[in-house]
């Protein structure tokens, strides 16, 4: 009976979880709980460049606290599931229980991040030219979304994309069109003239005379034929 309480109260506190927001003041709160561990630096929510930020239109700017938000609640997430399997880890004899849903749901967390830091890059994308190369490709995550060096990031998406574009170019088809004629059917020191070299007349030999399929031999005479038949 014990079991199957904790059973019906577990569900019961993802559906409220799940179905209604926390405020504000509590989720700050459990936030300030749990600490970014200090050798995990790379374990936060990237801020946006300030040579992008700078230069974001106001519409730009509140989405992009409003999705690094999000991104902060992940990280936030990832956080808490670390601290217990460190606690776990740190037990003489090894863990207690099976930590490898917790590291599952690590897994998980991080891929969700990816994506998260991904979309923001393509929301910002249409609003500054300068960063169009680098949006589509995975900079390291660091203190910022672009990378920690903006113009190293820029430099190397451009570098990237010529390459790109040189082996595109480069794909192994000749640009020779000579390459793709096909060979002379007679030699160069051949006449076209001899006979030996003459195309052969297919039509003829697929598809007789009629005149050539009706007689049968050299010395057929329709005339001769008739008269016989008369007498």
């Amino acid at each position: 009976m014990d079991q199957l309480w904790k059973v019906i109260n577990l569900h019961i506190l993802l559906i409220k979880k799940f179905s209604s927001k926390i405020q504000d003041s509590k989720l700050k709160d459990k936030h300030s709980i749990y600490k970014r561990p200090e050798k995990c630096l790379h374990l936060r929510s990237p801020l946006t460049n300030p040579e992008v930020w700078t230069k974001l239109p106001i519409p730009a700017k509140k989405q992009e606290t409003k999705l690094q938000i999000i991104q902060n609640d992940i990280t936030k997430s990832a956080i808490a599931i670390s601290t217990v399997i460190d606690k776990e880890l740190e037990v003489p004899g090894g863990p207690r229980f099976d930590i490898t849903p917790l590291m599952d749901s690590l897994t998980f967390l991080g891929h969700a991040s990816q994506e998260m830091a991904q979309k923001r890059k393509t929301l910002l994308r249409p609003n500054i030219s300068i960063i169009a190369n680098i949006c589509t490709t995975r900079v390291p995550l660091g203190q910022y979304l672009f990378g920690d060096d903006l113009g190293a990031s820029i430099k190397l998406a451009k570098e990237t994309t010529k390459m790109t574009a040189s082996i595109s170019r480069n794909d192994g088809r000749s640009d020779n069109r000579n390459d793709f004629k096909r060979p002379h059917k007679y030699s160069q020191n051949q006449s076209f003239l001899d006979k030996r070299f003459q195309p052969r007349n297919r039509y003829r030999q697929q598809y007789p005379s009629k005149n050539a399929s009706s007689t049968k031999g050299k010395n057929f005479n329709p005339r001769r034929n008739m008269i016989l038949m008369l007498i």
